[in-house]
């Protein structure tokens, strides 16, 4: 039960860094942590306080789910033309 009550407590900072803007000191530049891995995206500094905790599927890597869908489809219409052409003659 407490996982779930953290879990849903991370998920609530989360929604919350959204709308977090911070304001860099040293070029007066207007950010969203979230966004620029926690820092500024000019010189690099970092709002005090401020703990960057990425989305949950910025993990995730697409490409190499795309390449495996590609893979998979490639090897199904393998399997179709094999079967077409075996079952023809």
């Amino acid at each position: 039960m407490s996982r779930l009550i953290a879990m849903l407590r991370e998920m609530r900072q989360r929604r919350a860094d959204r709308v977090a803007r911070a304001i860099c000191p040293g070029d007066s530049w207007a950010f969203t942590p979230l966004y620029t891995g926690g820092h500024c995206p000019l010189c690099g500094w970092t709002p005090e306080g401020y703990v960057h905790t990425p989305p949950p599927l910025t993990r995730y890597d697409r490409y190499w789910a795309g390449m495996a869908a590609i893979a998979a489809i490639s090897v199904l219409m393998l399997i179709v033309v094999v079967v077409a052409a075996t079952t023809r003659g």
